[in-house]
């Protein structure tokens, strides 16, 4: 199931509620002495063609730079940004309607465009990414992975093929596992129930594991070593939350869950349903239970689209859309406290975290 086509549906009610939130300021250059590396970069989707920019927000002042990528290339970011990583000292950040990944520096100067294309020459859709072992791994309609070496920033000439709609993949016990989503068109015929198993040393599927169906761009590796991924079974739900063991490859219903985070022994796991039941609670790893009481008011939110916690000091980050209005991302502490809200691009898609050693 495309993204683009989710979010056109999830905000059409929300159209008529609404109204455009223009801003005709241009991004700033940051204060001398000014470090990008200390702080959190958000991905914002956009809103229309070459509409895809970066924020920026550093931990120390509370500063937000937004457009980043313009900022510093004199030139848009692209159309549909639709997941980034921060990887060393770099970013890498797929666009899937320009069908490229800009690899920049954490300022946002770009240091490398990579134009994806199939083997007819036509543009391919690179949609998620992860890092592991020297390498950066994509997923792409069409059905690969394909990786980029992160020292000589080259595009691997081999791919992997796995299911047609290929979107989340998460590193565990050594292995990338590939979310193979269902395309929701009853024209075409995919199953769209699978997760691929790939060793990256061999650079080959594995194994293929059978889940719900439409696995789709939720999946992580928690503390306990465990994936985690989420299934939108149809757009209207459920929506379930399914454990897989990555020795054994058994895979364990939890319960519901859209959007969901780790941070040590606990899972956030917000839930809404299209016309329905919406909460966010958490989930206990040791006990294997949700929480009885939710973790935060999720009427308080008007779309979350992602979940990311700083691996510094555990704070959550909520992206919060809202339609024809720019974005906000919205911080807890690991308590439920609120401490910081920011505005930023439109439709933010993440919050990501460089692992810069100091």
């Amino acid at each position: 199931m495309r993204k683009d086509l989710y979010k056109g549906l999830a905000f059409a009610s929300l159209a008529i509620a609404f109204t455009a939130c223009e801003s005709n300021d241009e991004p700033q250059m940051p204060t001398e002495g000014f470090k990008y590396s200390d702080g959190a970069f958000v991905l914002n989707f956009g809103s229309g063609t070459n509409s895809s920019t970066i924020t920026h927000y550093a931990f120390a002042t509370g500063a937000v730079t937004n457009e980043l990528f313009q900022m510093q290339n004199e030139e848009a970011l692209g159309s549909n940004g639709n997941h980034m990583c921060a990887y060393g000292a770099k970013l890498y950040t797929a666009l899937s309607e320009s069908g490229k990944i800009e690899i920049t520096d954490l300022n946002g100067k770009r240091l490398k465009k990579i134009e994806l294309k199939d083997n007819a020459s036509k543009p391919l859709s690179p949609r998620n990414l992860a890092s592991h072992g020297g390498y950066v791994y994509f997923t792409a309609y069409g059905g690969s992975v394909q990786r980029i070496d992160t020292a000589s920033l080259e595009l691997d000439t081999k791919t992997v093929q796995v299911g047609d709609f290929p979107e989340a993949l998460t590193v565990a016990a050594g292995k990338l596992f590939v979310n193979n989503s269902k395309y929701m068109d009853k024209n075409v015929n995919d199953k769209g129930n699978t997760v691929s198993v790939i060793d990256p040393e061999k650079f080959e599927v594995t194994k293929t594991i059978e889940v719900a169906t439409n696995p789709y761009n939720q999946a992580l590796t928690a503390a306990d070593g465990n994936v985690y991924i989420v299934s939108q079974e149809s757009w209207d739900g459920p929506h379930s939350l399914q454990r897989i063991n990555p020795e054994t490859y058994e895979v364990t219903k939890l319960g519901d869950g859209s959007v969901i985070a780790a941070h040590g022994n606990k899972l956030y796991v917000y839930y809404s349903l299209w016309g329905g039941d919406t909460w966010f609670k958490t989930y206990d790893l040791t006990t294997d239970e949700y929480s009885a009481e939710n973790f935060l008011d999720a009427s308080g939110f008007s779309y979350i689209q992602a979940l990311n916690v700083n691996p510094a000091n555990g704070d959550l980050y909520i992206s919060d859309s809202v339609s024809k209005q720019k974005g906000k991302i919205v911080i807890y502490n690991a308590e439920g406290n609120k401490k910081h809200t920011f505005e930023v691009g439109y439709s933010p898609n993440g919050t990501f975290f460089p692992t810069l050693k100091k």
